[in-house]
């Protein structure tokens, strides 16, 4: 099992020098084997507060922060951790590097490493730092100063020489992995190859640690390093299928940009052509301290973007493409500032200018095509996202806005096609199993829309919603135990969740079961004091186990916080009915049949009430009145349908059904009417 692997699960023993922390310590590591990452972190504080140099309990807390998906809160604890275990052992010759999120790095703190300020520009990568050309233009120096750091990690981290024991070592190398996988995570990938580089000179043959220094280097496009990195991972390891593929997209990666790297040259990583002799006449006059500082510029606009400042980015970017007029990737980002501040036509005409400076810019591609979309140009977005796609068949961000595409279109069968390739190129891409678990939900494929949440969960084990999700499939699929196991577990992640108490008090109501809704339901009430859907659920439990005040006043108040639903003024009916109050009785149920409905939900409200009290024709009439109002609004077709079949007339509720598609001869058809005529034999 990958080192990496077994970081994310073994928890460190210590005996500790004061009773209490040992008792504390005890705790922690039983709750953090359970999962219960928030109380570990309370025992594991308690700890620090008495032995804040204690470097086992900072990586333990710095593992159950990172559970809890706070990256930058785990990255200060293992960071303390490693640095504490270093000053344990051997002292450095010069000051620890401070790689916290918050810090300014200065590449004069790297003595006989001069040119370090060139690895360390891309902090925020999901923007593109540099254009394609000035990456490839500082590559040599980029590469003299990982080596450089690399050859000389003694002076900043204990080596596997100096450890006192290969315990010690494995130790420290698990603690740069870790620290290196939350830069990798949130797209840091310079500081990521540091620490990955760290983890190396502790254990060459750790085939994990260049895979993913391969893998930082394919994101930040210089495709030689990833390849030589790749290499060395599948020396360790061939059959690895994951390397492999790896391997085959920077194969491709490097395909699509040999006009800037001679691909016979792939497997010498030292002998990087120089680039500025490729360039045109015009570029060649500008100076490598214009690329320099054009490129500092677009760092700086990139951490104002961050920080929402959009003036001064803006400002940034351009300042930077004054200094390199060819700087595709300036363009980009200043069209970022200008989407994001609504300009749609300078945001295009900047990432068109990107493109015209780097045709395999794929980035930028992507990026025309969500504006696109934002202007309701859907054919223009599939065309920028289809180019996308051709450039980079391994780039699954424009598979996933592809599917979206396709999905609102109503071509579900393409939208789970691409979905799938997003698993399949991103296995943890939560967003993606869960959206292929709602299409089929959609089609009632409940055991494949089940399966695709239940990955989801294994990639994002803390999402309540996940959970809630689940918990309607099994409800729907009459699974009632499973579906409340499922409610509970969201509970326990989200437990300020107000609808998710009231959607498993719901549930509780449907079998009966009304003591239990009432507990879960005053809960819910509890957290949320004005939403009268609530208060009108806890009114029929109450009903339901002949609590008929505690309804009533439930009632009352459901009405008092929604007036426009007719339903909470039948049901207030119903409840004074139920005290024999006929006056109030009859009151409530004629405020509920004269609202004036305006939204699709009251006239539904109406012919629920009209049919429960076997008024079919007024039942019909007022879902013809919204049909009228809004044709297009399947809702009501399959209400008036589904009353037509409960009363056995099958005919007339397919007849509805093929009405609504003749109106709406150009609109989508969702699988909700499409299961409904299947049910009635179409």
């Amino acid at each position: 099992m990958k080192l990496k692997l077994l970081a994310l699960i073994t928890i460190i023993t210590t005996n500790m020098a004061f009773a209490n922390s040992s008792m504390d310590y005890e705790l922690a590591l039983k709750e953090l084997e359970n999962q219960n990452y928030e109380l570990a972190v309370h025992y594991l504080k308690q700890i620090l507060a008495v032995e804040p140099n204690n470097a086992k309990v900072h990586y333990n807390l710095g593992v159950a922060y990172k559970n809890l998906n706070m990256p930058d809160k785990a990255l200060d604890e293992f960071e303390k951790a490693a640095g504490l275990k270093m000053a344990g052992t051997v002292k450095p010759k010069h000051k620890r590097l401070n790689l916290n999120k918050s810090a300014n790095l200065d590449y004069k703190q790297l003595p006989q490493t001069t040119n370090f300020y060139n690895i360390l520009k891309e902090r925020n990568s999901h923007w593109s730092n540099s254009g394609n050309e000035h990456q490839r233009s500082t590559q040599e120096a980029t590469n003299h100063a990982v080596n450089s750091l690399v050859n000389n990690l003694d002076e900043f981290s204990v080596s596997s020489k100096q450890s006192n024991t290969a315990k010690k070592s494995k130790s420290q190398e698990r603690d740069y992995l870790d620290i290196a996988d939350i830069y990798y995570d949130n797209h840091k990938y310079t500081t990521a190859i540091i620490y990955y580089s760290y983890a190396i000179d502790l254990n060459p043959k750790n085939d994990y640690s260049y895979y993913k220094i391969a893998s930082c280097y394919r994101n930040k496009r210089q495709y030689k390093d990833a390849y030589f990195y790749i290499n060395k991972a599948l020396a360790l390891k061939p059959a690895n299928r994951d390397y492999n593929d790896l391997k085959s997209k920077i194969a491709f990666n490097y395909k699509k940009n040999k006009k800037y790297v001679n691909i016979n040259n792939l497997n010498k990583r030292n002998e990087v052509k120089s680039f500025a002799k490729q360039k045109s006449e015009r570029q060649a006059t500008i100076s490598q301290k214009n690329y320099q500082n054009s490129e500092y510029y677009n760092n700086q606009g990139i951490k104002l973007y961050n920080k929402g400042d959009l003036d001064k980015a803006g400002n940034y970017f351009k300042k930077a493409i004054e200094m390199n007029p060819d700087f595709a990737s300036a363009y980009n980002n200043l069209a970022n500032v200008e989407y994001k501040r609504g300009n749609f036509d300078n945001a295009r005409e900047n990432y068109i200018k990107s493109i015209k400076l780097d045709k395999n810019y794929v980035e930028a591609y992507y990026n025309l095509a969500l504006l696109y979309k934002k202007e309701n140009k859907r054919k223009k977005e599939l065309e920028y996202l289809n180019k996308a796609i051709k450039l980079d068949p391994f780039y699954y961000n424009a598979y996933y806005a592809r599917a979206f595409y396709y999905k609102s279109q109503a071509e579900f069968a393409k939208a789970k096609s691409d979905l799938k390739k997003v698993t399949v190129l991103k296995k943890d891409h939560v967003k993606a199993h869960y959206n292929l678990g709602v299409l089929y939900a959609n089609e009632s494929r409940i055991d494949d829309a089940i399966d695709h949440l239940k990955q989801a969960l294994n990639y994002a084990p803390q999402d309540a919603k996940l959970y809630t999700k689940l918990a309607k499939l099994y409800a729907f699929r009459g699974n009632n135990p499973k579906a409340i196991q499922y409610f509970f577990r969201a509970l326990d992640l989200d437990p300020k969740n107000s609808n998710i108490y009231m959607e498993l008090g719901k549930k509780f109501i449907e079998h009966n079961q009304n003591n239990k809704a009432i507990e879960i339901l005053e809960k819910a009430n509890s957290l949320n004091l004005k939403n009268a859907d609530i208060l009108n659920s806890l009114g029929l439990a109450y009903i339901g186990v002949d609590k008929k005040v505690k309804a009533l006043e439930a009632f009352k108040k459901a009405v008092l916080i929604d007036p426009s639903r007719p339903i909470y003024h039948y049901n207030l009916s119903q409840g004074y009915l139920a005290l024999n109050d006929n006056e109030n009785s009859m009151r409530a149920f004629h405020n509920a049949i004269n609202i004036k409905p305006k939204e699709p939900v009251a006239f539904i409200d109406l012919s629920k009430i009209y049919y429960d009290k076997n008024m079919f024709s007024f039942a019909e009439d007022v879902l013809k009145q919204g049909m009228a109002l809004d044709p297009a609004n399947e809702y009501f077709y399959l209400t008036l349908a589904n009353i037509y079949e409960k009363r056995g007339y099958k005919n007339q509720a397919k007849e509805v059904l093929l009405y609504y598609l003749t109106l709406n001869q150009n609109s989508i058809l969702t699988p909700s009417i499409k299961n409904k005529l299947k049910a009635l034999g179409f």
